[in-house]
């Protein structure tokens, strides 16, 4: 049987590999204009907004203040904004990745993530102490699925896109990383509750 290839460091998505959202999250988005306007369509426009700013060319702030004026909402944008802190970290996973870096081994964080949200977890959840590197594409001007995304992790890392393993919860990120040469494999915190380390395990990648 062949043996797995060398892995010398580790890529982890944030949302739904190493953090969730609540259930009710986008609820409170709902809540931000009049209960009988068209709630999808705002939704949309929000989430529009959002994607501009993950490459770091717009402000989320900035951006989702324009959304909420030409819908009328009452709440100001920086008190809008707070919707997006609402992240809950998996213990389990932050468990793990403390022990594979007190073991000495190379984690770091690849993320799509605008500036505001991505400052409050490198900072007030501690990512930014946790993880050997932070790789957020609102800093690399350049977001998953890209290929380029990537090829600048290897560049910043310098090492082999074949010693590297990325875990994602969307398909087509991991795609993206497989057609680039890492090893990449998907993940999904409730799809897959209790597979994480026996992904680590397959390619060695312990903390023992």
């Amino acid at each position: 049987m062949k043996d797995p290839p060398e892995v010398k460091a580790l890529l982890l998505d944030a949302d739904w590999v190493i953090q969730r959202i609540p259930p009710d999250w986008v609820s409170y988005i709902e809540r931000l204009i009049d209960p009988d306007t068209d709630k999808k369509s705002f939704l949309i426009e929000i989430f529009e907004a959002e994607g501009q700013c993950m490459t770091g060319q717009a402000d989320f702030e900035v951006e989702l203040s324009k959304v909420l004026t030409r819908w009328g909402s009452k709440v100001h944008a920086d008190e809008a904004a707070r919707i997006w802190h609402k992240i809950l970290p998996d213990p389990d996973i932050l468990r793990c990745i403390r022990e594979l870096r007190s073991a000495g081994e190379l984690v770091c964080l690849a993320t799509n993530q605008h500036d505001y949200r991505y400052r409050f977890m490198a900072n007030e959840l501690g990512y930014g102490q946790m993880f050997d590197y932070l790789f957020a594409s609102c800093e690399m001007g350049v977001a998953k699925p890209s290929k380029l995304y990537f090829v600048k992790i290897c560049q910043q890392l310098n090492l082999s896109a074949s010693n590297l393993l990325f875990i994602d919860d969307v398909a087509e990120n991991v795609e993206s990383a497989r057609s680039c040469g890492l090893i990449a494999e998907r993940f999904h915190l409730i799809e897959n509750q209790g597979e994480f380390e026996k992904i680590l395990s397959k390619y060695n990648f312990n903390a023992e």
